[in-house]
């Protein structure tokens, strides 16, 4: 058991994360980002490491999935309009990969010529 926690904390009893501990793990995830040991000793001083490892894990999941089903959302709103652009953008990016390999080849037979 941590220091700073106590039994009778609800906290403790299901090992859920009070509303000041994660404040106060995102305060640390600003400065610290991934360092778990410095978060937990630094921030969030009643949970370990691990704990705050596995709390960081659980948010940056739960971060991906809300904007991966906010996109989702999104395209099935808009009629599929977000498929549509990356369809106008392939041949675009097409004729750019075409076009830098076409600068390789002048530049290497230039060269290479020399």
């Amino acid at each position: 058991m941590c220091v700073g926690r106590s039994l009778g904390d609800t906290a403790v009893a299901d090992d859920r994360w009070t509303t000041d501990e994660h404040a106060r793990f995102l305060e640390g995830r600003q400065f610290w980002h991934l360092q778990h040991y410095q978060i937990a000793t630094l921030f969030v001083k009643t949970r370990s490491p691990k704990e705050v490892r596995r709390h960081s894990q659980e948010y940056l999941r739960e971060r991906y999935m809300r904007s991966y089903h906010a996109h989702v959302a999104g395209c099935a709103m808009s009629g599929g309009a977000v498929a549509k652009e990356q369809e106008t953008k392939r041949p675009q990016q097409t004729f750019r990969a075409a076009e830098q390999q076409q600068q390789r080849r002048n530049s290497s037979s230039s060269s290479s010529s020399s």
